[in-house]
Order: C-alpha cells, then sequence, then structure tokens
C-alpha cells in the first residue's frame, strides 16, 4: 500500500510475506514499523532519513546485514 501522502505513523504487517521495504511508500509522519516475520533481507539506509521513527522491528525476517550508514 501506498501511505506517502497519508498521516500513518503506525505500520503493523506481521507476517505477510513482504520481501523488500519499500520506503517511498511510506509516510513522512511514520513513527513505528513493524514487519515481523517476513522475506526481508535487505534494509535500505534510505529508511533511517524518516526523523519520526522511533521503533523499527524487524524481528524473523532474513537480513544478513545492515546498510553501512548506520552499523
Amino acid at each position: 500500500p501506498d501511505f506517502h501522502e497519508s498521516k500513518v505513523t503506525h505500520l503493523l504487517m506481521r507476517a505477510n510475506s513482504i520481501t523488500e521495504i519499500q520506503v517511498d511508500c511510506l509516510s513522512s509522519d511514520i513513527r513505528l514499523i513493524d514487519l515481523t516475520d517476513n522475506y526481508i533481507n535487505i534494509v535500505p539506509s534510505s529508511l533511517f532519513n524518516f526523523q519520526m521513527l522511533t521503533t523499527l522491528i524487524l524481528t524473523n525476517n532474513n537480513i544478513k546485514s545492515l546498510p553501512e550508514e548506520i552499523s
């Protein structure tokens, strides 16, 4: 879903077979993202440009490494 034009602050999408984080679809007001139990293997560095984001939960995904900018 595209939440870019919305005021969505919490995105809870556990166990939805998601394979990638589509940063361009997120609201600039996003504060919490929970993508537990999906198939994500890449965390885009642009995800960390959201100034309001305080909580990012990516438990039980296929992530092998984090972006160099944040590690």
